[in-house]
């Protein structure tokens, strides 16, 4: 199956607020890099509605939805890619 690569800006003050929302509303994960205004990246499965996700998110946040990008990520067997690496 492949992926969801969702990719954001958001401030810090909101950044965990977010985060949580969007875990709570089915990413599977969500990273942040940034102090004031912060870089959050979230994997989502496919058949999501990465545009609702957000909306909520931003809701939950008491933020106005961010503008975002999403990247396909091609599903592959990520344990024999890793271990082709040794």
């Amino acid at each position: 199956m492949p992926w969801l690569a969702l990719t954001l800006r958001v401030e810090g003050a909101a950044a965990d607020a977010f985060s949580d929302a969007l875990l709570e509303a089915g990413a599977q994960s969500v990273a942040l890099e940034g102090s004031e205004r912060q870089t959050l990246a979230a994997l989502l499965a496919s058949d999501c509605q990465p545009e609702a996700l957000v909306a909520y998110a931003a809701r939950a946040a008491g933020i106005p939805a961010p503008a975002f990008k999403l990247e396909t990520i091609a599903d592959r067997d990520w344990v024999r890619a890793s271990q082709a690496q040794f």
